[in-house]
C-alpha cells in the first residue's frame, strides 16, 4: 500500500526532539537523500535513532520533497513481517506517525538518515494517511 506523509513542518519545534529544523538546509538533505537507490525505514519507537536492522524494514521511502513550508515523502508498505505489522495495526485503528531520522552537523547542515514509522499518540486514525506527529 502506498502513501503521502508529512515528515515534518519548517519554522516551528518537533514534537519529539524540540528541533526547529532550517528549511534552505533540509532542501540540500532531501538533494542528497534522494541520490540514495535504496531508502528504507523501519517501523519502531521514537529512540531507534535510526538504527535500521534488515528484519525491522518495513516500508520503502521515495520523492522526498518540500511543498510550502512543509516536507513530503512517499511511503510504500512493504510486504515484510514488520510492513505487515504496520497494515495490521493501521486496520485495528492505530495511527502511525513518521519519524524522520536527522543528523545535524557542527556547522548546520543537516543530514536525513531516515524516516522511520511509529506509533503516534497524538492524532486519532483517520483513514490512509500517516501523519507526522507534530
Amino acid at each position: 500500500m502506498k502513501y503521502t506523509a508529512q515528515i515534518m513542518e519548517f519554522g516551528v519545534p518537533s514534537k519529539a526532539s524540540g528541533i526547529v529544523y532550517d528549511k534552505e538546509e533540509f532542501e540540500k538533505a532531501i538533494y542528497e537523500y534522494n541520490k540514495n537507490e535504496l531508502k528504507y525505514g523501519t517501523l519502531g519507537e521514537k529512540d531507534d535513532l535510526g538504527s535500521c536492522y534488515m528484519e525491522k524494514i518495513s516500508h520503502k521511502i521515495d520523492n522526498v520533497r518540500i511543498e510550502n513550508n512543509k516536507a513530503f515523502a512517499d511511503i510504500e508498505i512493504l510486504n515484510t513481517p514488520s510492513g505487515n505489522m504496520c497494515e495490521i495495526l493501521m486496520e485495528n485503528k492505530i495511527q502511525l506517525a513518521t519519524a524522520p531520522i536527522i543528523e545535524i552537523g557542527k556547522d548546520g547542515t543537516q543530514r536525513i538518515l531516515s524516516i522511520d514509522l511509529v506509533k503516534d499518540e497524538y492524532k486519532p486514525f483517520d483513514g490512509n494517511t500517516l501523519k507526522y506527529g507534530n
